[in-house]
């Protein structure tokens, strides 16, 4: 997990779509941590990759579509008499 003793840039930007803190993260550090990041990224937690210090990614948890898929009512009926 990343703590204070992490080599982690610990820039903060302010992400203005959703008015939340993300972390900041350069590309060959992003690359080392993968793992760690893809974790925080699935707890909830915006990460932005750079390279250069310019903005190249945003990493974010997926959202997963709990609903079941509709069935039409067409479906099961033949079409053809």
């Amino acid at each position: 997990m990343l703590g204070p003793t992490s080599c982690v840039r610990h820039d903060l930007a302010l992400d203005l779509q959703s008015s939340r803190v993300m972390l900041t993260v350069g590309l060959t550090e992003a690359k080392r941590r993968f793992e760690e990041l893809v974790e925080l990224a699935v707890q909830g937690e915006r990460i932005r990759i750079t390279r250069y210090g310019k903005p190249k990614a945003d990493m974010v948890g997926a959202q997963t579509n709990r609903r079941k898929p509709r069935v039409s009512k067409k479906a099961g009926k033949d079409s053809r008499k």
